[in-house]
């Protein structure tokens, strides 16, 4: 294939140029994370096969350090596929042994015959290491980028409500009036929620340290040296720093990957509080003359290309987009974890980048959302005053002296409502919305 000069050739052979032939180009490719990910699993592969003796020893470091800048990120112009492939990945992991065995040929001076399959993929198929790799890039993501993202929100919340802990405001069911909260009772909500949501992360990532690398091609190990799987999660951990150990099933995280589905759980559990968070702020930033204009929005930028000077709430809205697809791509890994057939999932695929996807939307989303919308956010206090002035809470609460129907009859009240910032101490009746 013709190249610009100066421009890094790609490095793969004839397996990837059928697969370039054989499947669809569309969808953009493989998530650049699980790429990153196949570097580490070949790395650590590479070096279990040569402690048991299984590579000839003048291949296992050159494989490695092949597969490092994989890992690094330094060959991906060398990985062209798509996710519309087999849905066991296995043209993507061919094209990474591929890329591995000729950049590996490379580092030996040429001297060393490494073949892609014989060598770079010894001791492993597709229907083990697609899941290994999975779950090496979503440990990787838990902790890097999706826990640091949800803590940096929930901690712009916290402090939101801490300034405004005392502000009164009308609280609406039903988008009506109904009785008197404030501001950082609102918004504290919105932090506790997500302060649940971030202590999820944790267990599910420990979910995925446990990794069916050894299984093979049906998960009992068959046709796998015996000790590789030991041999792979102690390179694994050394690669890594992280606890991962084999799993003891190997055949039932091939069928089902329960910890893929735990994490698109937290996932999807944070998609829905974030969507809340930004439609309600939406809401109570509308107008802000003829709307709730409770919320002072920051500029941003242009809102309009027609109306100068409008200020949008362009990141709530963004938010609400990518937490959309999260709940649309959880949909679809629901849909392919429960298609798995006999030793295979077969659309395994889908699952494992419509996760990472959803995870990379959420941690830039979450972190863009917090630092430019809700950092920066106000109150009106003016606006606040003015509809707790004009607010029924008051009202409501006199229905406990005068009674139900003479309320709602219209029998005048002076009653003041409750004290600013502190709950109301009795307790609603029953049927309150």
């Amino acid at each position: 294939m013709a190249t610009m000069p100066g421009t890094p050739v790609p490095k793969w052979g004839p397996y990837t140029d059928s697969a370039l032939r054989r499947y669809p180009s569309v969808g953009g490719r493989i998530p650049a994370i699980l790429l990153r990910a196949f570097g580490t699993q070949k790395l650590a592969s590479a070096r279990a096969n040569g402690r048991l003796g299984e590579l000839p020893r003048p291949m296992v470091e050159p494989i490695a350090q092949a597969a490092s800048e994989v890992a690094s990120g330094d060959l991906v112009e060398s990985f062209p596929l798509g996710p519309w492939q087999a849905g066991d990945g296995n043209q993507t992991h061919i094209n990474v042994n591929e890329v591995i065995a000729i950049r590996a040929s490379e580092l030996s001076s040429g001297g060393l015959a490494i073949h892609p399959l014989d060598h770079v993929n010894r001791n492993q198929s597709s229907n083990d290491t697609w899941p290994t790799v999975t779950h090496i890039a979503l440990v990787s993501m838990l902790q890097e980028t999706f826990g640091p993202a949800l803590k940096d929100l929930a901690t712009e919340l916290e402090a939101f409500a801490a300034r405004h802990a005392e502000t009164p405001k009308v609280g609406r069911t039903f988008l009506r009036d109904a009785h008197a909260t404030s501001v950082g009772a609102e918004f504290g909500g919105f932090a506790a929620l997500l302060g649940d949501c971030l202590r999820q992360v944790a267990p599910a990532r420990e979910t995925l340290l446990l990794v069916p690398q050894g299984g093979g091609a049906v998960g009992t190990g068959r046709g796998i040296h015996p000790d590789f799987a030991a041999a792979f999660a102690g390179e694994l951990r050394a690669a890594t720093g992280q606890a991962f150990a084999a799993a003891p099933l190997p055949c039932a995280c091939q069928v089902v990957d329960a910890a893929l589905l735990r994490v698109s759980h937290v996932a999807v559990e944070a998609s829905v509080i974030c969507l809340k968070l930004s439609r309600d702020i939406e809401l109570l930033a509308s107008g802000p003359h003829c709307g709730l204009g409770e919320l002072i929005l920051p500029d941003t930028g242009p809102g309009s290309s027609s109306m100068a000077g409008k200020i949008n709430p362009t990141h709530a809205s963004m938010l609400e987009m990518m937490c959309m697809k999260v709940q649309a791509n959880h949909a679809m890994v629901l849909a392919s974890l429960s298609s798995a057939r006999l030793q295979l999932n077969t659309t395994y695929l889908l699952a494992a980048c419509a996760v990472v996807e959803s995870l990379e939307a959420l941690a830039q989303g979450v972190h863009l959302f917090a630092s430019q919308l809700v950092a920066p956010l106000q109150v009106d206090h003016q606006a606040l005053a003015r509809h707790v002035r004009q607010g029924p809470g008051a009202t409501f609460l006199r229905a406990r002296e005068v009674g139900y129907d003479a309320v709602a009859a219209g029998k005048p009240t002076t009653e003041p409502l409750a004290p600013t910032g502190s709950p109301d101490r009795h307790r609603p009746a029953a049927g309150d919305r």
